[in-house]
This record gives C-alpha cells, sequence and structure tokens, in this order.
C-alpha cells in the first residue's frame, strides 16, 4: 500500500473519531465553531483533522445565551512542534 493511500485512511479514520466525538458534544447541547464560523459537524472534523501545518485549541466557555460553547482558535507550528 502506498504512502499516500496510508495517510489518507489514517486521516480518514481520525476524521471519523473527531466527527463522533463532536456529534456527542452537539448532542449534549454544546455549540461548536472554528474560528468564530459555524460550520456543519462534518466539515468541523474535515477542517479540524486536515490542516497541515496548522493545529486547532479549543477554548471552552459559555457564550452570549450562556450556551456552553467550544470555540476551536487556530495554532500555528513552529518547525520543532509535531502534530501526532
Amino acid at each position: 500500500m502506498g504512502r499516500d493511500v496510508l495517510k489518507e485512511l489514517v486521516n480518514v479514520k481520525k476524521e471519523r473519531d473527531v466527527l463522533d466525538r463532536l456529534k456527542k458534544l452537539s448532542d449534549d447541547g454544546m455549540v461548536i465553531t472554528v474560528e468564530g464560523y459555524l460550520f456543519s459537524l462534518e466539515e468541523t472534523a474535515k477542517v479540524l483533522t486536515l490542516s497541515e501545518g496548522v493545529c486547532y485549541m479549543p477554548d471552552y466557555l459559555k457564550n452570549e445565551q450562556g450556551k456552553p460553547e467550544i470555540r476551536f482558535i487556530k495554532v500555528y507550528l513552529t518547525n520543532g512542534d509535531k502534530l501526532d
């Protein structure tokens, strides 16, 4: 199996795992945004798992309506940082 195919399979599994977790949080009433934008859960999972050289840090808080919210904020990596 080629490296690119294997990498794609790993990314698909990570995306599925992230999507499952996002669905659980959403079902519990959590509002989930990325960089201030509200996407579908599928789009959010894709953004969080397919970004190269960038990771997203979750910030847990209550929004203006008092609902629990996770805001994913973009964090740029330096040369020594690794994403696992």
